[in-house]
């Protein structure tokens, strides 16, 4: 059938014939035009290229796959065995219990087969740590849950589970289809491309199929053109025939029409002979005369067969293409469990010497005193990252050297001000302390986003954020540095914007960032800024539209510029002069709305508020406002954007609630911390 995707792909298939059988998994609608448009434009491509764009099959029913070994064999030899496994929530209970939630199950797995599976290994002492199962799903979707008693092992049970039920399958893949007829078994690539042949012919017969109606419709309306231009003869010549026979004949002789023609002359309505009519005649046969060039076009050009394909595909993934629902993990990071985690904004902080922690944002005051210095960090320390996240966030941290780490926001230990934090080892598989530039990649991050990297030597570089998806604890190649090359800043953008690439020097560069094109994680960086000696690029802002662009300088002070300042202009040029003062050197640059509020932190970790209506627009001729007084060899090291939190609707005052300009003492604030969290109806709100 005409069908305009590759159904065989999308929808999958499983069947069974005599001495043969097909099983070919269903996959992401979106992820499989993206392939088939890229084998459009690159006939040549291999199958690892096309697994760039269809990572593996994307089940309705969701849930995990484990590993690529086997998705890559089924698309590289037409067979191949793919893990399947439920998705699995640990959730914390009341009196340090917890219990496992069963949110996804593996594709055509019984949902009440694996209730009555787990219930006999309960029953038959294989999962002591079990107390309860019971079914909470409902119209909002699945959830399966599995009480664990006290002091039960979360992760024990759950290999359990995987291994002894069905909660963990196996998909045999089997592209086995009909071609012209005879079974044979398909790659990736040769499925795409028979799809790609198919409808080549497909659009050839449907064009000439329309070409021919047009063709027609546009004949007809020439003899009446033709037959409105010679009213008057042309009912002489009918009044005057005895027959419609013979009046036929006599138009045709008289005008030149055909048969057809003469016969369309004798049928039209009176009502025809009207201007508007006319009109109305003569636009139609315009609109069909362009119609009958673009087939005739399409017809002979390949290329605008192919250009056909590709719009039509492109329709069609934008009326009903949607998100993976199926996540592919490593076989590494398939056991570990994903917490439930309550959803709020933190600050994470990491100090030069490699240590790591996150914050509660009350933790940090307003801007009307001079800040609050961290005592826990160690005499030759000192901060050098810091950004505001949400727990449900997972960070790819990247090194200065190129590599990158995913690191969950919940695995980094909440601690107070005071605390020096938990070295970076413990948590990520770092070959050695080095600088890091972390980037906070929000929950709902689309996969057609990009990760754009900047470097200290004003190298610039492109890459979709689908690359980063399934990446194993030991870490990645994240870019290609050259020698002495260092990664300084990360950022993720929409794939349209503009790109400000800021200089320690106070220079400024605008550039869309189109003019970067997307390439691979091992590859290396392109100029996007030529630097004067001495200067480094110092951060990068993307940006959609004109607002301020907020300098802050290391010696606590910042300016707001506008945007409009900065006309975009190609890359690789010197850029403009922002701050013209060689002696305050530029931390970070960020565009800024009015009302928003940023974070400021300085080398001996003090902190503040800044609200970015306070910061004075360099257009009134100001200098900048001091924004922390630092002193000595302190200087500002860090600037991110705040979030301030919610208030909770119809929330009431708590009694003895803390009022702004109190300071709290870091261990006064965990004792506080720590009662709130026993109680369900307060929260005390701490502003140290």
């Amino acid at each position: 059938l005409p069908a305009r995707v590759p159904n065989l792909l999308v929808n999958g298939s499983s069947g069974i014939a005599v001495g043969m059988s097909t099983n070919v998994p269903p996959h992401n609608l979106g992820e499989v035009v993206k392939a088939a448009i890229h084998l459009l434009d690159r006939p040549d491509c291999t199958v690892a290229d096309l697994m760039r764009f269809v990572p593996g099959p994307d089940f309705p029913t969701g849930g995990l796959i484990i590993g690529t070994q086997g998705i890559r064999q089924a698309y590289e030899k037409g067979r191949g065995r793919v893990v399947m496994r439920a998705r699995m929530i640990l959730e914390q209970r009341r009196g340090g219990r917890e219990q496992l939630v069963v949110v996804a199950i593996p594709y055509t797995v019984n949902k009440t087969r694996v209730i009555e599976q787990i219930a006999d290994l309960v029953k038959r002492g294989k999962l002591p740590d079990v107390s309860d199962l019971r079914d909470e799903s409902d119209r909002d979707g699945m959830r399966m849950v599995i009480e664990l008693k006290r002091g039960g092992d979360a992760k024990k049970t759950a290999a359990a589970l995987f291994k002894q039920t069905s909660l963990q399958a196996t998909f045999g893949v089997i592209t086995l289809a009909l071609d012209r007829g005879a079974p044979r078994e398909f790659t990736l690539k040769q499925l795409l491309e028979r799809f790609r042949d198919h409808r080549i012919e497909v659009v050839v017969r449907r064009s000439r199929w329309e070409l021919e109606r047009a063709q027609a419709e546009a004949h007809v309306l020439e003899g009446l053109l033709i037959a409105l231009s010679n009213i008057d003869e042309t009912v002489r010549i009918i009044r005057g025939s005895r027959t419609r026979d013979t009046a036929g004949r006599k138009l045709q002789k008289a005008f030149g029409l055909s048969e057809r023609q003469a016969e369309a002359i004798l049928n039209m309505r009176l009502v025809k002979l009207t201007a508007l009519e006319g009109r109305e005649l003569r636009d139609r046969h315009a609109e069909l005369q362009r119609r009958i060039a673009q087939l005739n076009e399409i017809l002979g050009s390949p290329e605008r067969q192919i250009a056909e394909i590709r719009r039509e595909l492109g329709e069609l993934t934008e009326a009903y293409g949607d998100t993976r629902r199926t996540r592919i993990v490593e076989a590494d990071a398939a056991l570990e469990l994903e917490e439930q985690t309550a959803e709020e904004e933190v600050a994470v902080l990491v100090s030069h010497s490699g240590y790591i922690k996150q914050v509660p944002l009350d933790l940090y005051r307003r801007r009307a005193a001079a800040g609050r210095a961290g005592g826990g960090l160690g005499e030759e320390d000192y901060l050098e990252y810091a950004n505001v996240v949400n727990t449900r966030d997972v960070l790819l941290v990247f090194t200065a050297d190129g590599r990158v780490y995913p690191l969950p926001v919940r695995d980094i230990p909440e601690m107070g001000r005071a605390s020096r934090g938990r070295p970076l080892q413990t948590l990520l598989k770092l070959p050695r302390v080095t600088r890091i530039a972390a980037l906070a990649i929000p929950s709902e991050a689309r996969g057609d986003m990009t990760v754009v990297h900047v470097t200290a030597e004003g190298g610039v570089k492109r890459t979709m954020l689908d690359q980063f998806a399934g990446m194993r604890a030991v870490g990645s190649v994240a870019i290609a540095l050259k020698a002495g090359e260092r990664l300084v800043d990360v950022r993720l953008t929409d794939g349209s914007q503009d790109l400000v690439l800021a200089t320690r020097g106070g220079r400024v560069i605008r550039f869309n960032e189109t003019e970067v094109s997307a390439t691979g994680r091992g590859a290396g960086t392109i100029r996007g800024i030529r630097l004067r000696d001495g200067d480094a690029v110092a951060g990068l802002a993307p940006v959609s539209r004109d607002t301020d662009l907020c300098m802050v300088f290391g010696d606590g002070s910042a300016t707001r510029i506008p945007l409009e300042v900065f006309p975009v202009q190609g890359r690789g040029g010197m850029g403009a002069i922002a701050f013209p003062d060689e002696e305050r050197e530029t931390v970070r640059a960020l565009d800024v709305d009015p009302g928003e509020t940023l974070m400021a932190l300085s080398a001996a970790g003090r902190s503040l508020r800044l609200p970015v209506d306070e910061v004075a627009s360099q257009e009134g001729g100001h200098a900048g406002t001091a924004v922390l007084p630092v002193g000595g060899y302190d200087r500002i090291v860090e600037v991110t954007r705040l979030a301030e939190p919610a208030a909770r609707p119809g929330a009431e005052p708590v009694e003895g609630e803390l009022e702004e300009d109190e300071v709290v003492d870091a261990g006064e604030g965990d004792e506080v911390q720590e009662e709130a969290e026993e109680s369900d109806e307060a929260q005390l709100e701490i502003l140290a």
